[in-house]
C-alpha cells in the first residue's frame, strides 16, 4: 500500500512541473503528503507485531527444517519392563525408570559413556543387574556387510557398580576361547549326542575378522534372555548364548548351520523379516517357565536358492568391493521359512537338541511367510502363515505332545497387511505370556473365507480348547438408527479386568452437523486409538477424547470420561472438539497402562494414562501429561503455518461411484479465486500412507472439512510457508455400494486414482499453475511419479529411489499389489500396464535420486531409464543437427531436461546427506519450475 501512495504522488509531481505557475503550491501539497506518508509507514511499524512476540510471523525456513531447532519434539523412547514400570531415556542421556504406582522416576544409570554414538536401544536383564545399550555411531561407517551394520556398538552397563563392558570386544575373547575347544574336540574324535552339552559344537564353522578397525562387524542383534543375565547374541546367522552372571562362563553356540554366504539365517531376520514383516532385526519368541522348564523358539530362514544380486561399496582409497544379498521376484524362489523350538532347564540352563515345527499339510505344499508367533502357553504356540500369494492367512496351533505338529485352526483372507500384523493376535490372559496365569482363548481381527464380500476386518475370539469362533460382528452394528462402522487395523492389548480390547483403526461413520450441509469430521478420516467392551458390547474412540479427559480429570478427579455402559456420544466424532492426533501408544503387559502419543494441534502430548476395572463407572481411572513438551509449543507460536483444504472427487469403477479425498496445505492467504496462481507440489503414495476410507457423505464433488489439522511435514510446511507452494496428496476412499464392502488396493486401482486426481486438479483447480506443478514420489511413490508424469500433461517429476517394472523388484512388495492369476494367465494387456513406457518420459523435466546402496529398491531400473533418456535426446540432438532445416526448433522441445542425482553408498535413506538432499530438490525447482 505504501508503494501505491508512493507512485501516485510521483506522478502528480510529474504532472505538476509542467505548469511551472503552481510550483509553491505543489510544494506544499507534496510536504503535506510526505508527512501523512510517514505517519501511516510510523503507525505500521508501531501495530506490526515483532518477530519475537510470539505471534506467528515468520516463515518455517529449510534451515529451520535440517537443524531440527523449531519442530524437534521429545518422542517417548522406552519400554515396558513390568506390569506397573517402565525405563525410558533423558534428556541428559541417562536411564530412568518410572513406576506408575507411585509416580515416581529415578535414573538407573548415572555414568553413560556413549560420546561416540547415538543411544538406539537399550534393554533391562530380568534381574535388573544389567543393561544391554545399543549405540550408532555419529560418523557411521560404510555398511561392509549387508548382514551386519558396522555403525552399531553394543554395551552392557552393570547397574550396581556403573561399570561399562564392551560386548563385541567380550563377545571375540569367549569366541576364540570356543573355537580352540572346537578344534580340540574334533581332533579328540568328540561323539555327538541327542542332548547338547554346554561346551559341545559341531558343524563347520568360519572364523570371523577380529579385525579392530571401526569398519569391522561382529555383532548382528542382541537381546537377552527374559529368565536371568543370560545374553543371546547373533553372529554370522547363528545364535550364541553368553551367560553374564560369571565371567568364567564360557560361551555356548546354539544353533550350528547358519551361513552368510548361503543366506541361512537362524534367529536373525533377513531384510524382509526385519523391515516389513517383524519389523526388528531378530525372531525369538520365550515360552513361560512351568515345571523347571521353558522353550525357544526361533526362526529360521533359508534363502540359498534365491537369486543373488549385489551392491558395489566405493572405498576412500579408489577400490571398491562387492557385496552379494539375495533379491527374490514374483519369477523366482522366496526361499524356506521354518520355526524350531528348544527346551531349555531353568535351573542348570541346559538345552534339547531344537525341533522342527510342523507346519499344516497345506503349508508344506506352497511357499509361504510366518507373519506372527506367540506363546499360549509353555506347550503351546500360535502360529499365523500368510501364502505368499498374501490372499490367504492360516491360524494354527502347534503342541509339544503332538512333538510340534500344528493344527490348522481357521483361515483368513484377504487380510494381511505387513505392517499391521505383528500384534494382531493375541492371548486374552490376565498377564503377558510370560507369566503362569494362561487362557485357552484368543483374539484376532480379519476376515474368514465364509464371508463372501470383502468386508472391514472383524474382531473374532477363538477358544483353542473348544474350537469355537464368536464374532463381534465388526464390533460395529451396535445402534439401529445409527450404524457404526470400524476398521480394525492392529489389535494392541487386552485388559482383563475391564474386559476390554484396545485397537487402532478407523471410525468408518458419517458425522453430520446441522440440516444444511454434511460434513464428513476430519475426526472420522484419522487413524485413532479405541476401546472395545465385551461386557456391554460397545466401542468407545480414546483419542477422540483425550484432551477434554485430561482437562476434566485435572479439575475434578471424580469426572467420568469414558463410561463403559453407556453409547458414545456424537461429541467423540465432534469436529468443534479438540482432540488428540493418535501417533503411538505402548500398553503395559496386561493392558492396565498406556503411554499415548498424540498430536494437540501440531505439538505431540504424551500422556500416561491408567485404566479402571469393569466395577468402576470410568474407564479411564487417571490421566496425567507426562511429557507437554511446551518448549516446541512456545517456538511453534512464532511460526506461520499453512491452512488445510480438503476436495472430494469421484470416479466410476465397475458400475460403482468411487469417492476420492485430496488434502491439500495451503498458505495462509490462500485464495481459491486466483486463477494460476500457486505452484502444486503433489506427492505420490507418500511414505506414511494411510489409504483412509472415506464414509458416506456429500455428494458434491467438493467439500471442505472444518477439523484444521497439521500433518508432520516439516519439509512441506517449509514450501508452503516460505514459497508459497501448494503441498497436495491423495488421501481417502469410499466405494459407494449397499455393503460397506472393502476394494483391495492394487497398481491398476491406484494408477486410475491418480489419473483422476490429475484430471481433477487440471479441471477443477483453478487456483493451481499447471505449468508450476511436480509431482513427487518415493520408493512405490516414486513409480507412480514416473506413470503419472508419461500420461499426463504435468511436466514435471521427482522420484527418489524408484522402479520402472513391477517384475523386477522385490517380490515380497509387488505381489501386494499385483494380480499374479493375470501374470501367470500371460495377460498381454496386464502386463503392458506393469512397466512404465519411457518414451513418454521425453519431454518431461525429471529429477531421479537414488543411493548405491539400495537394497530394496535396487538402482539398475534408475540408471536404465536415465541410459535410454539420455540416448534418446542425444539421438535428437544428431537429428536436428543432420537435417535443420527440415526440423522444427520448437517441436524439439530444448527445455526438456533429465537430472540424475547418485548418493554414493547410500541405501533407501538419506539421513546423512539429508542437507544435500533437500537443497539438490529445491535447486532443480527453482530452477526448471519456478519462472
Amino acid at each position: 500500500m505504501e508503494e501505491d501512495f508512493e507512485f501516485e504522488d510521483k506522478q502528480e509531481l510529474e504532472d505538476g512541473i509542467d505548469n511551472e505557475k503552481h510550483w509553491k503550491s505543489l510544494g506544499i501539497a507534496s510536504a503535506v503528503i510526505s508527512v501523512i506518508c510517514f505517519i501511516i509507514i510510523t503507525a505500521i511499524f508501531i501495530l506490526t507485531p515483532s518477530r519475537n512476540s510470539g505471534q506467528r510471523t515468520e516463515p518455517y525456513t529449510l534451515t529451520e527444517v535440517l537443524s531440527k531447532k523449531i519442530m524437534q519434539a521429545h518422542r517417548f523412547n522406552g519400554t515396558w519392563i513390568s506390569a506397573h514400570e517402565f525405563i525410558y531415556s533423558s534428556d541428559d542421556k541417562n536411564i530412568m525408570l518410572y513406576d506408575c504406582q507411585n509416580g515416581q522416576s529415578r535414573p538407573i544409570t548415572t555414568k553413560l559413556n556413549t560420546t561416540n554414538g547415538e543411544i538406539v536401544h537399550f534393554e533391562i536383564s530380568s534381574s535388573r543387574l544389567y543393561m544391554l545399550i545399543v549405540t550408532k555411531k555419529f560418523n557411521s561407517a560404510k555398511r561392509e556387510n549387508l548382514e551386519c551394520d558396522p555403525s552399531m556398538d553394543y554395551y552392557i552397563y552393570r547397574l550396581d557398580n556403573e561399570n561399562m563392558i564392551n560386548l563385541q570386544e567380550e563377545f571375540i575373547s569367549k569366541l576364540k576361547l570356543l573355537l580352540t575347544q572346537q578344534q580340540k574336540n574334533n581332533s579328540n574324535n568328540g561323539k555327538d549326542s541327542k542332548r547338547l552339552s554346554s561346551n559341545s559344537v559341531e558343524g563347520k564353522h568360519q572364523i570371523p575378522s577380529l579385525s579392530s578397525s571401526s569398519s569391522s562387524c561382529i555383532i548382528q542383534s542382541s537381546q537377552w534372555n527374559p529368565m536371568g543375565n543370560i545374553l543371546l547374541i547373533m553372529h554370522d546367522n547363528d545364535i550364541y548364548w553368553l551367560n553374564m552372571e560369571s565371567s568364567m562362563a564360557p560361551l555356548r553356540r546354539i544353533t550350528m548351520d547358519g551361513s552368510i554366504s548361503d543366506s541361512i539365517y537362524n534367529g536373525f531376520n533377513d531384510n524382509i523379516y526385519r523391515d516389513f514383516i517383524f519389523e526388528k532385526p531378530s525372531s525369538l519368541w520365550w515360552s513361560p517357565s512351568v515345571n523347571g522348564y521353558y522353550h525357544l523358539s526361533y526362526l529360521q530362514l533359508n534363502n540359498s536358492q534365491v537369486p543373488l544380486s549385489n551392491i558395489v561399496i566405493y572405498d576412500d582409497n579408489g577400490g571398491y568391493s562387492t557385496n552379494n544379498y539375495r533379491y527374490s521376484t514374483i519369477n523366482s524362489s522366496i526361499g524356506i521359512v521354518n520355526l524350531w523350538i528348544i527346551r531349555i532347564n531353568a535351573q542348570t540352563n541346559e538345552y534339547e537338541k531344537a525341533m522342527r515345527v510342523q507346519p499344516p499339510y497345506k503349508l508344506e505344499q506352497w511357499p509361504h511367510y510366518v507373519v506372527h508367533v506367540n506363546w499360549l502357553s509353555n506347550d503351546q504356540l500360535i502360529v499365523l502363515w500368510s501364502l505368499r500369494d498374501q490372499k490367504r492367512t492360516i491360524l494354527g496351533s502347534c503342541l509339544e505332545r503332538n512333538n510340534w505338529k500344528c493344527e490348522e485352526l481357521v483361515t483368513l483372507r484377504n487380510w494381511l497387511r505387513i505392517n499391521h500384523v505383528p500384534n494382531s493376535i493375541m492371548p486374552a490372559s490376565t498377564e503377558s505370556s510370560l507369566n503362569t496365569e494362561f487362557s485357552s482363548e484368543l483374539f484376532f481381527c480379519g476376515q474368514t473365507p465364509e464371508n463372501g464380500m470383502k468386508t472391514f476386518y472383524q474382531l473374532y475370539s477363538f477358544n483353542v480348547k473348544t474350537k469355537v469362533i464368536n464374532s463381534y460382528l465388526n464390533v460395529a452394528e451396535r445402534y439401529t438408527e445409527q450404524r457404526q462402522h470400524y476398521q480394525i487395523i492392529e489389535l494392541l492389548g487386552y485388559n482383563n479386568h475391564s474386559k476390554s480390547v484396545f485397537f487402532v483403526g478407523q471410525s468408518l461413520n458419517q458425522s453430520s452437523y446441522g440440516d444444511e450441509e454434511k460434513v464428513i469430521s476430519e475426526q472420522d478420516m484419522r487413524i485413532n486409538l479405541f476401546v472395545f467392551n465385551l461386557e456391554h458390547n460397545l466401542v468407545h474412540c480414546i483419542t477422540c477424547q483425550l484432551v477434554k479427559c485430561y482437562e476434566a480429570k485435572h479439575r475434578n478427579n471424580q469426572s467420568v470420561c469414558i463410561d463403559l455402559a453407556n453409547s458414545a456420544t456424537i461429541n467423540e466424532n465432534d469436529a468443534d472438539e479438540e482432540s488428540c492426533i493418535f501417533q503411538r501408544v505402548y500398553f503395559s503387559p496386561s493392558s492396565e497402562y498406556a503411554i499415548v502419543t498424540c498430536l494437540v494441534g501440531i505439538v505431540p502430548k504424551i500422556y500416561l494414562v491408567k485404566f479402571g476395572d469393569l466395577d468402576q463407572l470410568d474407564l479411564i481411572e487417571n490421566i496425567m501429561l507426562f511429557d507437554d513438551n511446551s518448549e516446541l509449543e512456545t517456538r511453534v507460536q512464532s511460526k506461520i503455518m499453512p491452512n488445510i483444504e480438503n476436495f472430494i472427487f469421484t470416479r466410476e469403477s465397475d458400475n460403482l461411484i468411487k469417492y476420492l479425498r485430496i488434502k491439500l496445505l495451503t498458505p495462509t492467504d490462500f485464495d481459491h479465486e486466483e486463477i494460476g496462481k500457486y505452484s502444486l507440489l503433489l506427492e505420490m503414495y507418500p511414505s506414511r500412507y494411510r489409504y483412509h476410507y472415506l464414509p458416506k457423505a456429500t455428494i458434491n464433488n467438493q467439500g471442505t472439512f472444518y477439523k484444521r489439522i497439521y500433518p508432520d511435514l516439516e519439509w512441506a510446511v517449509h514450501m508452503v510457508t516460505e514459497h508459497d507452494f501448494i503441498y497436495a496428496w491423495l488421501d481417502g476412499q469410499f466405494y459407494q455400494d449397499s455393503n460397506h464392502s472393502l476394494h483391495e488396493l492394487s497398481f491398476e486401482e491406484l494408477l486410475e486414482d491418480y489419473s483422476t486426481l490429475i484430471d481433477f486438479i487440471v479441471t477443477n483447480m483453478t487456483f493451481v499453475n499447471i505449468a508450476q506443478t511436480c509431482l513427487i514420489g518415493n520408493n512405490i511413490g516414486g513409480y507412480f511419479v514416473l506413470n503419472s508424469l508419461s500420461t499426463s500433461s504435468i511436466e514435471c517429476g521427482i522420484a527418489i529411489s524408484p522402479f520402472t517394472d513391477w517384475n523386477t523388484i522385490n517380490s515380497f512388495l509387488a505381489e501386494q499389489y499385483i494380480d499374479m492369476e493375470k501374470v501367470r494367465s500371460n495377460d498381454l494387456q496386464y502386463l503392458l500396464k506393469m512397466t512404465l513406457n519411457w518414451k513418454m518420459l521425453e519431454n518431461k523435466n525429471l529429477l531421479i535420486i537414488h543411493g548405491t546402496s539400495n537394497e530394496m529398491f535396487p538402482i539398475s531400473q534408475s540408471m536404465r531409464l536415465i541410459k535410454s533418456l539420455t540416448l534418446e535426446e542425444q539421438n535428437r540432438y544428431i537429428k536436428f543437427h543432420q537435417n535443420p532445416a527440415n526440423n522444427d526448433m520448437d517441436e524439439m522441445n530444448w527445455t526438456s531436461h533429465h537430472f540424475m542425482e547418485l548418493y554414493v553408498d547410500h541405501g533407501n535413506s538419506f539421513d546423512t546427506i539429508i542437507e544435500h538432499f533437500y537443497r539438490k530438490i529445491e535447486f532443480f525447482l527453482f530452477q526448471w519450475i519456478i519462472i
